[in-house]
């Protein structure tokens, strides 16, 4: 009798959880009617002759190399994107295209090789990437792999300002302290002004410190912001944390922790591979920097962006990393460097020694280029 009654309890139960069911179901049923159509509403209808054409920017990226793949596969989940074009040699152009295809987007993949299809590669493009060239290993110095990628990037640079001298060019070959001055000085010398147009992403470093300080304040991941500032290679990077968000203080013994940990994070990453390069985050930072320069192209708003590119700011050095925003026309605004605190001053004025150093070497060899085609 007693296994009964409790039966009885539980299919009362029962009854009792469907009837609250029964209950609930229409106005759950309601209710996400007009939450998806508050996602799905329609478009406004718009009159012939006022239809607005959607985003259909084209980039093209040059050379492969380690983070070649990963910055493609970024670029192409892009709506943004409507063609994503590929030089380099016939073979891995057209593996890397045919991968890609297979991803079903409205973002067309098209491969390009040998010379003759270098023109066509590059004409109306709105962003060019260099992403060719040697990475270097571990503890290699920067002449060592400034000497080994500089022939064939003053080749690219001469090919660019040839074929589509208005394209923004993102240089990711390293070493680009010194690569985006010679770039730069190249386009002069042929007559084209670098107004900001040529640069190279520091939005792996940007990314580095977050990192860095969401795991020394022990905060959620993905809430901290730092700016740098400087140079884009590891040795003249310098991260501004007195302007970190969240705010917080840190001590000079924190600082200089974490300026070192910046400092070598790509070196010990290559350490940790086997001496193969690190190519994700990379890749990431050069994808989210061309995915800023597309959408300011189509008015839509993003937040300043860290880059290494020609810049005013202090008179002593004419090429400096800093946040900048991005609009229609390229750079929009060229933000004037944050408020720095002793530390970090003395780290800046410390990188614009090796910054001179580098464009002085840049300087010396598009000088030797241009003497040549004289």
């Amino acid at each position: 009798m007693e296994k009964n009654f409790y039966d009885c309890r539980n299919l009362q139960a029962l009854e009792r959880l469907r009837h609250m069911s029964a209950m609930r179901r229409p106005a759950n049923k309601i209710a996400g009617i007009r939450f998806l159509s508050e996602l799905c509403k329609p478009e406004p209808v718009i009159r012939t002759g006022e239809v607005k054409m959607p985003p259909n920017a084209k980039v093209c990226v040059v050379g492969n190399s380690p983070l070649t793949p990963s910055l493609l596969l970024e670029l192409k989940r892009s709506c943004l994107i409507d063609e994503l074009r590929l030089f380099d040699s016939k073979q891995a152009a057209k593996q890397l295209a045919d991968d890609l295809s297979l991803i079903d987007n409205i973002t067309q993949v098209k491969p390009y090789y040998g010379h003759c299809q270098l023109g066509v590669a590059l004409a109306d493009v709105d962003v060019i990437v260099l992403a060719g060239g040697y990475l270097g290993l571990p503890g290699e110095s920067k002449s060592a792999v400034f000497k080994k990628n500089v022939a064939s990037l003053v080749d690219c640079a001469y090919d660019c300002a040839h074929h589509n001298p208005h394209a923004t060019l993102v240089v990711l070959t390293p070493p680009g302290t010194r690569n985006v001055p010679l770039v730069s000085m190249l386009n002069e010398k042929l007559g084209i002004e670098d107004k900001g147009q040529i640069m190279a992403p520091m939005g792996q470093h940007e990314m580095s410190a977050a990192t860095l300080v969401t795991q020394m304040l022990q905060l959620p991941p993905g809430c901290a912001r730092v700016p740098v500032v400087g140079g884009c290679c590891p040795d003249t990077v310098v991260p501004v944390l007195s302007q970190a968000s969240p705010q917080n203080e840190f001590s000079e013994r924190d600082s200089e922790l974490i300026v070192d940990s910046l400092r070598l994070a790509s070196e010990r990453v290559a350490v940790g591979q086997g001496g193969r390069p690190q190519a994700l985050a990379p890749a990431l930072a050069a994808a989210d920097l061309v995915l800023d320069i597309v959408s300011a192209r189509f008015s839509i708003s993003r937040p300043p962006r860290c880059v290494f590119l020609k810049s005013q700011v202090l008179p002593s050095i004419k090429y400096l990393g800093m946040p900048v925003q991005f609009g229609p026309e390229g750079v929009k605004s060229k933000a004037s460097l944050p408020p720095l605190s002793d530390q970090e001053m003395a780290l800046l004025l410390k990188a614009t020694v090796q910054l001179k150093e580098d464009a002085k070497q840049a300087k010396a060899v598009a000088s030797a280029e241009w003497s040549c085609v004289d």
